[in-house]
């Protein structure tokens, strides 16, 4: 409940800086999500002036496949299809990312093969015949990317990370590096108005994907509603510079966020359920099983012990023995008894099966107390038998070397546990070890690492719990987000709060 009041605290804010500056709104918040690293969020304009200072030579002329962008890019479904186009390749990408062993190089090639097509697509085949250098354009952009797994040291490295952990800020620093090169490739052999055309769109994917990963980053963190806001503002901010401005309005996003919906929220999803299947495959749940035990029954000399926990003096004892008809020990009402019991009856009784029937007791008879009678009772009932009775002293467990029940705790006497298992209390439990040696109070792990991870994973997750698609949607547009381009995601994100399916700790 705290964490609702928090949400919809979170959303009246945010729709109170809305209204009639909307626009402007989108923007602002958008740019705070970005933030991936030095580059991404800078206007193509800056990357263009930052990086033409290292170009020289002569690139051609590109007049006319510039226009054509523009042309392409004046129609939002156009947009739209681009960046679905673009997106569906870094999703690709992502699943040689995540292969078992990961397939780096083949998820680079992947990528790399798709942004070119999405270059091929936005220039038109009109605008690729009017680009005489195009095919030396083609053939280099190949080259760098077969060799840009060794050229980028740093993105190896992230998703070398992100393949050990799952992380999703490593992934996207990674991308972002990746397409960063892809620019580069381009602002290096376009000329200048082709390549800012060109460059603003790789871009663009470079801020479409760091919004998805802030989206997931707020997910991870507990808050679905900022995740799912995260994405609409993240994809509204990254497609701005794309969209010509008579064309920037609400039903123009709506329908590009639209489009990419049900895309973004399968990437997120694929993200998620992949670092949960690194917590499921790095830990497991502890094994529990009673440990065997039996009351204490050593007494000092001088004391008899009275069939339960406690040694009588000798001479204050009273020694019953059952009748021929009863067991020995016998369970009545969940306690387990020996010989006699005065339980739920003013005098000595015993049960003649070993779980007690109705009718089935016979009383017992008050013997003289000898060394040689094993078992007396003198318990009057359950709650009795937790008390210590005047003039009595506890028995004790045997605690000699050839002794099954050896460890006294909590009145009874308690057998070891088993290899692979370690005593705590009354239950043996699994012993972390071997393959999962860190341990917490309910789960093993790989390393401590991992297990805290997934316990702070699985809090998350309750916190999800409490979310509904209603409830989601509701706190959206409280905000000034339009929930309804965003459907698929929002079920997505809702559907993301199931619990762990963890493995069982082997002994």
């Amino acid at each position: 409940m705290v964490r609702l009041v928090a949400v919809a605290a979170a959303a009246a804010l945010l729709a109170g800086a809305a209204g009639s500056e909307e626009c402007a709104a989108a923007s602002t918040r958008g740019a705070t999500l970005m933030q991936v690293n030095s580059e991404v969020g800078k206007s193509t304009d800056e990357l263009l002036r930052a990086r033409a200072r290292t170009s020289a030579g002569s690139k051609g002329t590109s007049s006319i496949p510039a226009r054509q962008v523009q042309q392409f890019l004046e129609d939002p479904a156009n947009i739209s299809a681009a960046l679905k186009k673009g997106l569906e390749g870094i999703r690709s990408a992502i699943g040689h990312f995540q292969a078992e062993p990961a397939d780096i190089a083949g998820g680079i090639s992947v990528l790399g093969t798709t942004l070119l097509e999405c270059i091929d697509m936005v220039i038109t085949e009109k605008g690729k015949s009017g680009w005489p250098e195009y095919d030396e354009f083609q053939e280099t952009w190949q080259k760098r990317f077969q060799d840009l797994p060794t050229a980028v040291a740093g993105a190896q490295q992230d998703l070398e990370q992100f393949a050990t952990d799952g992380k999703i800020k490593h992934l996207v620093s990674a991308v972002s590096q990746i397409l960063s090169q892809a620019s580069d490739v381009v602002l290096d052999l376009v000329p200048e108005d082709l390549g800012k055309e060109i460059s603003g769109y790789i871009e663009t994917l470079n801020k479409a994907f760091a919004a998805l990963g802030e989206a997931v980053r707020e997910f991870e963190d507990g808050d679905t509603v900022g995740g799912v806001e995260a994405i609409y503002w993240g994809l509204r901010n990254a497609t701005e510079s794309l969209v010509p401005p008579s064309l920037q309005t609400d039903p123009t996003y709506a329908t590009i966020i639209g489009t990419l919906d049900s895309l973004v929220g399968g990437m997120a999803q694929d993200v998620l359920d992949y670092k949960r299947r690194l917590m499921e495959s790095g830990t497991c749940w502890k094994i529990s099983k009673s440990r065997a035990r039996r009351h204490p029954k050593v007494c000092a000399e001088g004391y008899v012990w009275d069939g339960e926990r406690h040694c009588w003096p000798e001479a204050e004892a009273k020694c019953y023995a059952p009748a021929e008809k009863c067991v020995s020990p016998f369970e009545y009402k969940g306690q387990t008894y020996t010989n006699c019991t005065r339980a739920n009856h003013n005098r000595m009784w015993c049960a003649h099966d070993v779980e007690y029937k109705t009718g089935r007791w016979s009383r017992c008879t008050e013997v003289p107390c000898e060394s040689s009678l094993l078992h007396l009772s003198t318990m009057l009932d359950k709650a009795t038998s937790q008390k210590h009775p005047k003039g009595t002293v506890p028995a004790a467990c045997d605690d000699s070397e050839s002794s099954e029940f050896p460890e006294k705790t909590g009145g009874w006497c308690y057998a070891d546990c088993p290899a692979g298992y370690e005593a705590h209390g009354s239950k043996c439990w699994t012993s972390c070890e071997g393959q999962f040696p860190a341990d917490s109070a309910l789960m093993c792990g790989k390393d401590q690492g991992v297990l805290t991870a997934t316990i702070t994973e699985m809090v998350t997750v309750t916190l999800h719990s409490a979310f509904s698609l209603g409830t989601v949607i509701g706190s959206m547009q409280d905000a000034g987000v339009n929930a309804d381009s965003l459907g698929s995601t929002i079920q997505i994100f809702v559907d993301m709060g199931k619990p762990f399916a963890l493995p069982k700790c082997s002994a």
